[in-house]
């Protein structure tokens, strides 16, 4: 197909500090009403971890519905003593999440929970 843009299929990569204090959602490619359901199962998954990094630095667009899945996670992860946070979201992304005021939510005051470990997690990807 011509004019089509290359972009990563979507997925998600997860990478936790070895005390499993932190873990780190790596977001790649569009994700939809299609990849809701994996990123849903996936945030459920790290219930009672004290800090969940969603990372949007290859996240190429959001929709509604992981709009949606992000807000729940928000609320399900503080629930267990937790907290979800965003980092390097851009473009299309950036926009979806300030406009549904998620930035404020995932995006507030971050820098003092991230420790040397979160940001070599980051830097793996």
């Amino acid at each position: 197909m011509t004019g089509q843009l290359d972009r990563p299929a979507p997925s998600v990569v997860l990478a936790t500090t070895a005390d499993g204090r932190a873990s780190v959602l790596r977001l790649l490619g569009d994700h939809d009403l299609s990849t809701a359901p994996g990123l849903r199962q996936d945030l459920a998954e790290l219930y009672g971890t004290p800090l969940v990094v969603l990372d949007f630095a290859q996240c190429t667009f959001v929709d509604s519905t992981v709009l949606g899945v992000i807000a729940s996670a928000t609320r399900t992860l503080a629930e267990g003593g937790g907290r979800l946070v965003g980092l390097r979201a851009e473009g299309i992304v950036q926009n979806a999440l300030r406009v549904t005021g998620l930035d404020d939510l995932l995006l507030a005051d971050i820098t003092p929970v991230l420790d040397s470990d979160v940001l070599y997690l980051l830097q793996e990807g």
